[in-house]
């Protein structure tokens, strides 16, 4: 029996690192493509998109074994649609990435993401000391890109973008808190915080390129921090997703 878990750990190993690998050489070449494909935003939107397809794809293929795994997969679920909308919609004749169906929609779609990252990270709120020293990150990054963002926000889309980015800060204080709070296992917790603040300063920088003026999606640096902080960020919730364990010893309860 042992054996055969063990060996069960070392197929699961070969797994993850095999995501990883294609997820990295996937955005390696994405990358590139921000130059060699720069003015031509319908060939780079269905290359990106492929990109988030296969991680969708991935999570698909794993088993969902605990509400914790259910919630992880639901969240790339989200992810996929969102990224329909800002990625791919605004290909497709007739629709622009300035549209505001295309921006609504994608922040809608990521809004229910991180609405489902947090249901696997609200665990054990203790609301100790710990906790609040995660929220020095969280508001160490915000203050200056509210700072240049709200003077160009106004009406309806300053409220929106205001409660977007209220509950996008939630979620990467929560899984930063998830190290701290001894729910998860250690690693998984770990996974947890990259992934969760890597998301938050790749929205963050999301939303200066919308707002912002002069600033553009596919502007060469900033179109290649959101990149090589949002792919690694949901790979890695993959790679949790196919542990079979994520919690400690003494809290395996399925429900």
């Amino acid at each position: 029996m042992s054996a055969a878990i063990g060996n069960e750990g070392i197929e699961r190993r070969r797994w993850q690192r095999l995501f990883l690998g294609v997820v990295l050489t996937q955005l390696a070449a994405v990358l590139v493509l921000f130059h060699l494909l720069e003015g031509n935003y319908r060939a780079l939107g269905i290359v990106k998109y492929a990109v988030i397809g296969s991680i969708f794809v991935a999570s698909r293929c794993l088993p969902r074994l605990t509400t914790d795994h259910r919630w992880l997969a639901a969240a790339v679920a989200c992810l996929f649609l969102g990224d329909f909308f800002l990625i791919l919609l605004g290909t497709l004749p007739g629709f622009s990435p300035d549209q505001t169906v295309v921006k609504v929609g994608g922040m809608v779609g990521f809004l229910t993401a991180y609405l489902c990252l947090l249901g696997a990270y609200w665990r054990r709120v203790r609301w100790r000391r710990a906790d609040w020293l995660w929220l020095l990150p969280i508001v160490g990054a915000l203050l200056p890109v509210a700072w240049l963002l709200l003077p160009h926000l106004g009406g309806a889309m300053r409220v929106w973008a205001l409660v977007f980015t209220a509950f996008l800060a939630l979620m990467a204080w929560s899984a930063l808190c998830t190290v701290t709070r001894g729910y998860y296992r250690l690693a998984v917790a770990r996974r947890f915080a990259v992934a969760g603040y890597l998301m938050y300063l790749s929205d963050l920088a999301v939303g200066l390129s919308f707002f912002y003026p002069g600033l553009h999606r596919n502007q060469p640096w900033l179109g290649t921090f959101i990149w090589i902080t949002y792919v690694p960020a949901w790979a890695l919730i993959v790679v949790n997703l196919s542990e079979p364990r994520l919690r400690l010893e003494g809290d395996d309860r399925e429900r």
